[in-house]
């Protein structure tokens, strides 16, 4: 039991504290009082370092001594003693009673325990709001990511759609459903999702294979034109060259023949004048003379009018050898031929009018002898080196058409197996 204090230094109000101050030693029972400021709470603090075996906060240098009923004694700078002590007073209140608010009656946690139990209740309901919200943020994280999977298979069904667009599979209904359920398909294998993955090559070749579009219609050759007879082209540009240089023997009148489009007009002009059995002339309205007349029946010989003749119907038969382009029908050749078969049919149209253009310059010639026949043009260089590439391109030509219809074929046959 306590029996007096006997030092008290550094401790607030009460520093300084003597025995030789007249105190009465503590009794069972004190009551102690005094004025506002006179030191009761400063005691009440120091009795209470006794129970926490501490200085108070506010006096941590303090040095104090309390001399007890069996003679011993407790000082602040080892605290030893067995004393059982309870100090009820502010910084108790403080440390040991808390209010927890509420609408309703506030509950009281009394007891040092208790405060602690509901510091860590605090504690525990901050770390369940954090997750309330880390819980928040993750369900919109997945109900976003849930959209992106359901747009995603809603694209892929349409891709899907689009890709068997024309093949016998075109019919069947593809949206985002056929997309999933692949997709679970796929994570049922044992390999990975990226051994699955086909490059255009391959892709272009499985689409073929599902094509009808596989009905794909087979081309045939005899829609392409025929290959160009060398030998029968070398004869006819013998026969051009034999009708350029032939030579008229008849009395020719330089003037017609210096002016072929005078010759003309005059050869026009007494053919007329013949079938219509006119006297008198047509242009000036003055008899027609008999001399005029039988000059220009010697310029205008029957060797003459063979020879125009023969030049008219030639270049009639050269222009019936102009071949048109070849049409473009790449979308009837299947993918996987498709550039092979675009560079053919450009390159055969390419060396198409090159012979063309070698026709073409044929009738050039035999027309500039109808406009001038007393005029020798000479001999021209033979070349039928264009009509040779022609035929050599078309044949690459047909060569890719052919391996269409092979394909086509093997498609047939596989689907005739799948049924």
């Amino acid at each position: 039991m306590l029996h007096k204090i006997t030092k008290i230094k550094g401790f607030g109000v009460l520093d300084n504290f003597s025995p030789e101050l007249t105190v009465k030693p503590f009794n069972i029972f004190n009551l102690i009082y005094g004025w506002n400021g006179s030191g009761k709470t400063t005691l009440g603090r120091l009795l209470r370092c006794l129970e926490t075996k501490s200085n108070h906060e506010e006096y941590k240098d303090a040095d104090f001594s309390i001399e007890l009923s069996d003679k011993g004694k407790v000082e602040s700078k080892s605290y030893s003693h067995n004393l059982d002590i309870k100090i009820f007073n502010q910084d108790f209140i403080t440390e040991n009673l808390n209010l927890f608010d509420a609408q309703t009656k506030p509950i009281i946690f009394i007891s040092k325990e208790k405060v602690d139990e509901k510091k860590e209740l605090d504690k525990q309901k901050e770390k369940l709001s954090e997750k309330l919200k880390e819980s928040l943020s993750t369900s919109k994280e997945y109900d976003a990511l849930e959209k992106e999977v359901d747009e995603f298979h809603k694209n892929t069904g349409k891709v899907i759609k689009d890709f068997l667009l024309g093949t016998v599979y075109a019919n069947v209904t593809y949206n985002k459903k056929t997309s999933a359920d692949i997709w679970k398909n796929l994570l049922t294998k044992q390999k990975s999702i990226e051994s699955f993955e086909l490059s255009e090559t391959e892709l272009i070749k499985e689409k073929n294979y599902t094509l009808p579009n596989s009905k794909k219609e087979e081309i045939l050759l005899t829609g392409l034109p025929q290959n160009i007879d060398i030998n029968r082209l070398s004869e006819v540009e013998k026969e051009v060259h034999k009708l350029i240089s032939t030579n008229i023997s008849a009395k020719v009148i330089e003037r017609l023949r210096d002016n072929p489009d005078i010759g003309k007009w005059v050869s026009d002009g007494l053919a007329l004048h013949k079938s219509h059995k006119s006297v008198d002339c047509e242009f000036c309205g003055e008899p027609l003379k008999k001399e005029r007349l039988l000059a220009l029946e010697g310029h205008y010989s029957k060797e003459y009018g063979e020879l125009m003749s023969d030049l008219t119907q030639y270049i009639a038969k050269l222009e019936k050898g102009i071949r048109p382009e070849l049409v473009n029908e790449s979308h009837l050749i299947y993918e996987s031929l498709c550039l092979t078969y675009n560079n053919a049919i450009k390159d055969t149209n390419r060396t198409l009018l090159l012979a063309n253009d070698k026709i073409t310059g044929w009738i050039k010639l035999l027309s500039d002898k109808i406009a001038n026949p007393f005029l020798n043009i000479g001999q021209q260089v033979s070349d039928t080196g264009a009509f040779a590439d022609f035929n050599t391109e078309l044949e690459k030509l047909k060569a890719v058409i052919l391996e269409h219809s092979i394909l086509r074929t093997k498609i047939l046959l596989k689907n005739l197996e799948k049924d």
